[in-house]
């Protein structure tokens, strides 16, 4: 269990609304992360539409992020 110091938050932010450290954001592990990247990267080769290559690049950025990595199509 980590120590909170609850008056500095109080004081910095207004609150006594700890923020989640990045581990307790993560949502699976990177490395399953990976594995579905790479089968949504073979869809978006096989994708004959932007719009259809645009989709997989915005799910392989949410699942970047459910694993604590950062998004790399904006």
């Amino acid at each position: 269990m980590a120590y909170v110091d609850y008056a500095a938050l109080i004081d910095k932010k207004g609150t006594t609304t700890p923020t989640p450290s990045k581990e307790e954001k993560k949502l699976m592990k990177i490395e399953d992360a990976n594995k579905i990247i790479r089968i949504l990267q073979d869809r978006w080769n096989m994708a004959t539409c932007q719009d259809e290559k645009k989709e997989m690049g915005r799910l392989a950025d949410e699942v970047r992020v459910a694993a604590g990595m950062k998004k790399v199509n904006s």
